[in-house]
């Protein structure tokens, strides 16, 4: 399953921030390696696949998160991250708070 990254929001953060190599192709696919993807494990690949021919991938939203919001304190954003990334953990954890509910 394709994840929409380099999105535009991930393109305006890298030019911003001065990158140009933001990486492509980066699918949620079975096995339990990966350099760059989400491996996820065969039997959960294949649950999510047919979750999303079941529903429609027009209908499918995937957050990728650094953890769980809904379980753990985020605490402040580390000093080498990115200005943009706190908004950005702000939004993610808004997601995360949406999907528990």
């Amino acid at each position: 399953m394709r994840l929409d990254y380099p999105n535009a929001f991930d393109q305006a953060m890298a030019k911003a921030d001065g990158r140009t190599k933001l990486g492509s192709d980066i699918m949620i696919h079975g096995d339990r390696v990966s350099i760059g993807c989400v491996a996820v494990g065969d039997q959960a690949s294949e649950d999510l696949f047919v979750l999303a021919a079941d529903i429609g991938m027009s209908n499918v939203e995937v957050t990728v998160a650094p953890y769980d919001f809904r379980s753990k304190q985020r605490g402040s954003v580390a000093g080498d991250m990115p200005k943009w990334a706190g908004g950005l953990y702000d939004d993610i954890e808004k997601k995360m708070v949406e999907l528990q509910q």
